[in-house]
């Protein structure tokens, strides 16, 4: 025993205390082949080959596995000193793994705050809110206006005669197309069919769809919302959102009328509920596609949604992204992907080339504001809490 002990003092000393490599010389292991630096001059190993086969092999198992323990100890000591020294000093982090830690750790909310606090409607005769109420709004002001009323804002808003109006518009549904555009781009607020009602304060609309506050958790709707925002848009996030508290106040909020199951742009948006700040420039473009239509598309009752309608509406919106889109042509290309829309729906950051200011286009999964039942079974109508206005679809106007 004493001389077991012996050798194995004599192995670790030679392969520690004299910086000597041990040449392992028993069956089953391979010779060392290494030169050391020592203080007397070079030992080779095989020159302590003869030193070290004297002892039993079982020993040498023994110290090379206590050998193994030591090495691997010190290792990850030192390791984790480097590790940690290193990310103290920032010196090795990876440029993409600093900007996602910076991606993880922003919060943006979203803001309805820019948009007036009025509902407009149209009808024949006064009062028509009575029969389709929005009574959870009671922040906001009815605006109701009548036949007489609607034509006066046209006349003057497009400088024409009554006269003139009714010539180029022969149905009064195409008058209340173009009123309705031209009154929310003038005043801003919430324009609704008088067979439409609210199932819900406008207030609740973000929260309604865990859009309030965008988050990056893999669960979350707005998850995917953030990314894009963060990875797939033109010009930096800081200037794209520059309020200092990452505070996105949104311009215009619209629905889904249906989806272009084969071709995303064959999207249609809803034109009975619409909530957009005053002078909008998306308006303006709209106001004017249904202007140039009126002159180019016969007043017949079969073109009454080209010339003014929910395509006019939709033609316009989608221009206006195509023309004014913040994100990169990739993302543009699939931006109303069905699947990806009836989940969270979309943010649109657009700039007008005449101002630097950044306009929020929100667009809402189809069960907000869409007519229920009536799509492919494969859309959602659930959870009903996200039914935001409900449209009854009475067609006075056909």
């Amino acid at each position: 025993m004493e001389e077991n002990k012996r050798e194995i003092s004599e192995c670790l000393q030679l392969m520690f205390f004299h910086n000597r490599p041990i040449n392992i010389c028993a069956d089953n292991y391979r010779p060392l082949d290494i030169n050391v630096t020592h203080k007397k001059g070079m030992h080779s190993a095989d020159k302590l080959s003869k030193k070290s086969c004297r002892i039993n092999p079982k020993l040498i198992k023994l110290c090379t596995g206590i050998v193994s323990i030591i090495l691997c100890v010190s290792i990850t000591i030192h390791s984790n000193s480097f590790l940690h020294n290193s990310v103290n000093s920032n010196s090795i982090v990876p440029e993409t793994t600093k900007s996602e830690s910076n991606q993880n750790s922003i919060e943006v909310t979203l803001s309805l705050d820019k948009i007036p606090k009025h509902i407009f409607i149209t009808s024949k005769k006064a009062n028509a809110q009575t029969l389709f109420p929005c009574h959870k709004n009671d922040e906001f002001v009815y605006v109701e206006y009548d036949n007489q009323k609607m034509m006066e804002l046209l006349t003057h808003e497009y400088n024409k005669t009554n006269k003139e109006i009714d010539q180029l518009m022969h149905h009064i549904v195409e008058q209340s197309d173009l009123w309705r555009y031209t009154v929310i781009n003038k005043y801003g607020g919430l324009y609704l069919d008088t067979d439409a009602s609210c199932k819900h304060r406008v207030h609740d609309w973000l929260e309604l769809y865990d859009l309030r506050k965008l988050s990056d958790q893999p669960s979350s709707p707005s998850n995917y919302i953030l990314d894009q925002l963060l990875n797939h848009v033109t010009i930096p996030f800081q200037k794209l959102v520059t309020d200092s508290n990452n505070v996105i106040n949104v311009d215009m909020v619209i629905g889904v009328e249906f989806y272009g199951m084969e071709n995303p742009k064959d999207i249609q948006f809803v034109q009975w509920a619409l909530l957009s700040k005053p002078n909008n420039p998306i308006l303006n473009d709209v106001v004017n596609i249904v202007l140039e239509n009126l002159n180019s598309i016969n007043d017949t009752k079969g073109n009454i949604e080209d010339r003014t309608g929910p395509k006019a509406w939709t033609k316009g919106i989608l221009d206006f992204i195509d023309n004014h889109s913040l994100f990169d042509q990739q993302t543009l290309q699939n931006l109303f992907s069905w699947k990806q829309m009836d989940t969270s729906g979309q943010l649109i950051p657009l700039r007008f080339k005449e101002s630097d200011e950044v306009i929020w286009l929100l667009v809402l999964p189809y069960r907000a504001f869409g007519y229920y039942g009536y799509h492919p079974h494969e859309i959602k109508e659930t959870p009903v809490l996200q039914r935001l206005v409900q449209h009854s679809f009475k067609g006075s106007w056909k």
